[in-house]
């Protein structure tokens, strides 16, 4: 879900949303864009927790397999149709 939102809230600024730090200081000011490092960075420490318990050949798809997940939810989100 991190990534989704990270995604929409880039796109939202459009075109003219320039690129580096004012980018950053404009979706800083939207209310739950702080948020989304923060889910991102917790999404990495359960993922580096689950790896000290268990094998990286079990743990790391679970990582990957947000790919799979997040163009999908993205569709959704935007309430856009599949090409």
């Amino acid at each position: 879900m991190a990534t989704v939102s990270q995604h929409r809230a880039a796109r939202s600024t459009g075109p003219a949303g320039g690129h580096g730090l004012g980018l950053v200081r404009r979706l800083a000011t939207r209310p739950l864009w702080p948020l989304v490092p923060v889910s991102g960075t917790a999404g990495l420490a359960l993922h580096g927790l689950a790896l000290t318990g268990g094998q990286l050949v079990v743990v790391q798809p679970v990582l990957v397999s947000k790919l799979l997940f997040a163009l999908p939810l993205s569709l959704l989100v935007e309430r856009k149709p599949a090409a």
